[in-house]
């Protein structure tokens, strides 16, 4: 009898070591992202060259930012894994500003996926008001201001970190 527990004890406490890693290594990335990335948090994204009526992007909303470029093929599979990370949780809002031309390649998927928001920079200013945007990065934003910047679909760690703000 004294052996069985003994044995829950030993398990108990493993369990909370492996629990306490990995809270310290979420931190640990968080601490990363947050050093790596200094120059771009908190700074606000300028909207004002994209029509947004349809999007409802109030002030207070939190969402993940997105660049992408209907030319760029990687960009299509980041727009799938999106859609079904937000089918997966209703809470997430993604949105993404498309740069770039030949628009038109985007048309089947903006009607197809409804549940992500689509911004169209056709005069290609966004970049030019918003210079600090890394093209290649996704952003986590409240209140129009970046709160993290890393690549969430790549990195299960940064995936937990951009879900656990959302939550």
């Amino acid at each position: 009898m004294k052996k069985i527990f003994y044995l829950i004890i030993v398990i108990a406490i493993s369990g909370l070591v492996v629990i306490n890693l990995s809270c310290l290594e979420k931190r640990k990335c968080l601490k990363t992202m947050q050093n790596d990335y200094s120059f771009i948090i908190g700074k606000k994204i300028d909207f004002t060259t994209i029509d947004t009526t349809q999007h409802n992007l109030e002030d207070t909303s939190t969402y993940i930012l997105s660049i992408i470029t209907p030319t760029c093929e990687d960009c299509y599979v980041k727009i799938n894994k999106w859609s079904h990370l937000v089918d997966e949780n209703q809470h997430l809002k993604v949105i993404f500003v498309v740069t770039g031309d030949e628009f038109e390649r985007l048309d089947e998927i903006v009607k197809e996926k409804k549940d992500l928001h689509f911004l169209f920079d056709y005069d290609s200013v966004f970049q030019k008001k918003n210079p600090h945007i890394l093209l290649s990065q996704t952003y986590l934003i409240e209140n129009n201001t970046i709160i993290l910047c890393g690549e969430p679909l790549q990195n299960k760690m940064v995936m937990n970190i951009f879900m656990d703000y959302i939550k």
